[in-house]
């Protein structure tokens, strides 16, 4: 057993993080922000790619769960001589529709085969928050679902089964994506404080409550100089 002192857990500066939303949102041009920031790598289950092609950044092209996880044992092997300060995850919603269909091609699954797909997605996702060497972001399409314990109709990450009620809970940021017209203008924003629909919030005191309409720009949430001044 290790004893650990608080004061060094966030010398490091690394910030694991969740987008939610619906498609075309603005979560993927949220992470292409990242290269203003950092290294970011990232691993592409979505082919959505082109909206932050004018940013500079390598990347992989995933299309199954077991091409995922190999890339994440490249990503742990690598990323130092890389240079690498990110790992983007974009998306966990369609990983978990390829692991699904690696289990059974025409989606029919049992309980038990149901059982094993959440064992998995929470084994990758306790690994990636608790050990992956950078700051981490992944990205989730968005869901209604309703609450058991209020009854209320909120809006959860697009996972199947109860983990999407568990995923927020194993990061340090979770950021709500929408968009509106606004003087005739498209507008993307950010939401880092929840309420009685949303999931969204923050454990690190450096990030502010947003409001609608705030930049869409991960600055909100890229820490690392600031944490590192605030621990020196």
């Amino acid at each position: 057993m290790e004893v650990k002192n608080s004061k060094d857990i966030l010398k490091d500066g690394r910030i694991t993080s969740l987008s939610i939303g619906d498609s075309g949102k603005g979560k993927t041009f949220f992470a292409g922000t990242i290269c203003k920031y950092g290294k970011p790598f990232f691993i592409d289950s979505e082919g959505g790619l082109k909206t932050v092609a004018n940013h500079e950044f390598d990347y992989v092209d995933v299309n199954s769960w077991e091409e995922f996880t190999d890339a994440l044992t490249w990503y742990y092997n690598n990323y130092k001589t890389a240079g690498y300060t990110h790992l983007v995850i974009d998306s966990f919603t369609r990983l978990q529709q390829y692991l699904a269909k690696g289990i059974n091609e025409d989606g029919k699954l049992t309980q038990a085969q149901w059982g094993e797909i959440l064992a998995s997605m929470r084994k990758v996702i306790d690994r990636l928050t608790k050990t992956c060497p950078t700051s981490v972001h992944v990205s989730a399409m968005a869901m209604e679902s309703r609450d058991d314990l209020t009854g209320q109709i909120k809006i959860y990450p697009n996972i199947q089964g109860a983990f999407r009620y568990d995923l927020a809970g194993y990061f340090d940021v979770v950021l709500y994506h929408d968009c509106a017209e606004k003087d005739g203008n498209q507008t993307y924003w950010i939401q880092t404080k929840g309420d009685q629909r949303i999931t969204a919030r923050s454990r690190l005191d450096q990030v502010k409550p947003l409001k609608k309409y705030e930049h869409n720009d991960y600055g909100v949430i890229a820490l690392d100089n600031k944490l590192k001044e605030a621990t020196a």
